[in-house]
């Protein structure tokens, strides 16, 4: 592992001193934790061959190291909170979702109802239009009785006065 090691550091040598174009270099580079850790594993090794200079530096790039993956973690885990709070809203919204769903049966049912009272409204409408016409007919009936019992009364005064 430790040839491997090297060649994978000679090759991020010839990688950082070629200057590849922006273009080309991934994106999600930065955040890839294999490489912080191969940059971890590098500067230790490189600390270990030096021995007894640099020993304690080891401690500042184990730090460095937990320092970055602390950072990542936070991130990571606020990134989980906001989706597990996004999640929680939108449970919120499907369980009301359900509930509007399982009260169309009932606003159908109301619907039919309503139609069938406004057709028995209708029915009771027309009976009663037609009724009033009825009752409008014997009105002009009535009157017209009551005008020709007017003048046969009338009639008949003037017989009696032409009789006296």
């Amino acid at each position: 592992w430790l040839v491997d090691l090297l060649l994978y550091i000679e090759e991020s040598d010839e990688y950082k001193n070629n200057k590849v174009p922006p273009e080309l270099i991934d994106e999600d580079e930065e955040d890839n934790g294999e490489k912080l850790f191969f940059n971890y594993l590098e500067q230790a090794y490189q600390t270990f061959l030096l021995k007894g200079e640099e020993c304690e530096r080891i401690n500042e790039i184990q730090e460095q190291l937990k320092q970055l993956f602390e950072d990542k973690n936070n991130v990571i885990s606020s990134e989980i909170m906001d989706i597990q709070s996004e999640n929680e809203q939108l449970e919120l919204e499907i369980k009301e979702l359900q509930e509007r769903k399982n009260q169309i049966p009932i606003l159908e049912n109301t619907i039919i109802n309503q139609k069938e009272d406004i057709n028995k409204f209708n029915i009771i409408i027309q009976k009663f239009i037609s009724h009033k016409e009825h009752l409008l007919n014997q009105k002009k009936r009535a009157i017209h009785d009551y005008d020709d019992i007017n003048n046969d009364i009338k009639q008949l005064e003037v017989e009696e006065d032409s009789l006296k």
